[in-house]
């Protein structure tokens, strides 16, 4: 006679690892492929060459002294002291909760992610197809910084505050891309390819440490706390652009170029594709139990948090 499955079986199920880490580590091997189809054809074709030089030089330093030396302000925050203070507490944070499998495969994803970006821009060339132009800037090394400790954060998160990591981070990695561009730094398909090698490395990373966990989560959170949380970071992020554009005339900022408008448009989209896809792929999977019979009642599936 067959057991029954109680409402934390799915911690126990031997096809429960499998069905968890196929999804991410796919969503690695997709991104790895779009990272390539983006260097080839942003990179290695005139077309793509011109389309991606477009934005550049859309702020006129002279015009704007105030958003240049702000861009910088925020660009500077990226270096090799931000990676390991917010590295480590990323780890701490995910030691403290007792997610150990968590903060191995974080610490794996910041470190990879970066090594392979710089890995890349020693190895991929640019060739002079319309313009001279800098060599090794694909992908960007400020927009993986920024995007590695992102997901990082979303890796180590619970279910709780998962969505308010996604946020927070995408929206810096966002604001980092962004910048890049508007000083002329790099192209957008450096920044795409950079949120793209963190992808792929997110994709391991969380499939690694979904294998290693063991036991259900501890945590969980009804949806009006999700949507409140989500609601109050959007009124900060409000507030502060409204607060800005009171004080510079946005358009002078870009000098009326449609061409940066659509390039940050692309970059604010990447962001949020990446961590929002992040956290739909550390949800749970739901167990491969029976069919539901007549008359028995439904058990509501907990989201445990990467341990």
């Amino acid at each position: 006679m067959a057991a029954a499955r109680g409402p934390n079986a799915a911690a126990h199920d031997p096809g429960a690892p499998t069905r968890g880490t196929l999804p991410l580590l796919g969503f690695s091997a997709v991104s790895l492929l779009a990272l390539l189809a983006v260097y080839l054809l942003a990179v290695q074709t005139e077309l793509g060459q011109r389309v991606d030089n477009a934005p550049l030089g859309s702020l006129d330093r002279d015009l704007n002294p105030v958003v240049h030396d702000t861009t910088g302000d925020l660009l500077r925050t990226i270096d090799v002291s931000s990676i390991v203070i917010l590295g480590a507490g990323i780890v701490l944070l995910a030691l403290l909760g007792g997610r150990v499998a968590a903060a191995v495969s974080a610490l794996a994803l910041v470190v990879g992610a970066n090594v392979t970006t710089q890995v890349l821009k020693d190895v991929l060339e640019r060739p002079d197809l319309t313009a001279p132009s800098q060599g090794g800037s694909f992908p960007s090394g400020h927009a993986t910084v920024a995007m590695s400790l992102a997901l990082g954060l979303v890796l180590v998160a619970s279910a709780k505050t998962r969505l308010v990591a996604a946020v927070l981070g995408g929206g810096y990695a966002a604001a980092i891309g962004v910048g890049v561009v508007l000083l002329d730094w790099h192209r957008p398909s450096d920044v795409v390819g950079a949120f793209l090698v963190c992808c792929v490395w997110f994709g391991v990373a969380a499939a690694v440490a979904r294998g290693l966990r063991r036991g259900p989560s501890r945590s969980d959170v009804g949806g009006w706390g999700i949507a409140l949380a989500g609601a109050v970071t959007a009124a900060l992020v409000a507030m502060s652009v409204w607060t800005v554009s009171g004080r510079i005339d946005l358009f002078q900022v870009v000098g009326g170029r449609a061409e940066f408008v659509v390039a940050a448009a692309v970059v604010v989209a990447s962001a949020a594709a990446t961590v929002g896809l992040a956290v739909r792929l550390l949800r749970e999977p739901g167990p491969a139990g029976p069919a539901l019979t007549p008359g028995s009642a439904p058990t509501r599936r907990r989201e445990p948090a990467l341990r």
